[in-house]
């Protein structure tokens, strides 16, 4: 066994209750709404609730990690003195987040698809949904993984200045968070970022990209045309350089600064 296996076992040990109970909870919620709709024959608005538990998954990945480092927190001495590198403890924190918050998103979705189009009226747009599905699961995955981060580092300033503050820490953390999130948002807006966000531009066609959800609501709905819609990928590419260095600046916190 490689010390990485090793270090994923003991994520999975710590870990497997966390995720069993949660993705369990988001199926038992479900169920519940269903027969209540059911109940009702509105059995097509299971959509709403499946949609925002799949929208609730962007904090699955942070939930986890605070709950896996507070975990670590009560023995953090054993855990920093790992002859192991910071960054393969890490690692396997997030990749065990990561595949359980996949695994969690790809039975939501298929509930999603599975519930809400099991009368077949609609199978004929399925393809272009599971297509659109995909893109969007992707995007909450990114969002996911960029407020990972973003929690890793705030918990491991926390770490930091709690040695000195005591009480105090939480409340500097909370001005750190805010101050970041202005600082993140002032460079987003800037002129400069305004033109790379026109260079990085492209112009994205819902007609060609969802070709049969388009022909469903032009020929029930007099749809003749839809605009093209402006997506930029500089405001991604940014936020993950963001992420970037703060995750090295959390790791280098724990690493050299948290003493134990």
């Amino acid at each position: 066994m490689t010390a990485f296996q090793g270090l994923w076992k003991k994520e999975w040990k710590l870990s497997w209750l966390f995720h069993t109970l949660l993705i369990s909870l988001g199926v038992l919620i479900t169920a519940v709404v269903y027969l209540w709709l059911k109940a009702k024959g509105q059995e097509p608005f299971i959509s709403i609730p499946l949609v925002i538990i799949l929208t609730l998954h962007i904090f699955y990945l942070a939930g986890y990690l605070l709950f896996s480092l507070n975990k670590e927190g009560s023995n953090l001495h054993i855990w920093l003195h790992s002859p192991q590198s910071i960054h393969k403890m890490l690692g396997a924190k997030f990749l065990n987040g990561a595949l359980f918050m996949v695994v969690s998103m790809i039975i939501f979705s298929a509930l999603l698809l599975f519930l809400f189009f099991s009368s077949g009226e609609l199978s004929f747009i399925f393809s272009d949904l599971v297509k659109g599905a995909l893109i969007a699961n992707g995007y909450i995955f990114y969002q996911a993984v960029v407020l990972g981060v973003f929690v890793l580092l705030l918990w491991s300033v926390y770490r930091l200045v709690n040695q000195y503050t005591g009480k105090w820490g939480l409340l500097l953390v909370l001005i750190l968070a805010i101050g970041l999130m202005l600082v993140e948002s002032w460079i987003l807006d800037s002129g400069l970022m305004m033109t790379f966000n026109s260079w990085t531009e492209v112009k994205v066609d819902p007609s060609q990209l969802f070709p049969s959800i388009y022909d469903f609501f032009n020929n029930n709905y007099n749809v003749n045309e839809l605009e093209t819609v402006p997506f930029s990928y500089g405001e991604n590419i940014v936020n993950i350089l963001f992420s970037v260095f703060y995750y090295f600046v959390a790791a280098y916190i724990l690493d050299r600064k948290v003493e134990v």
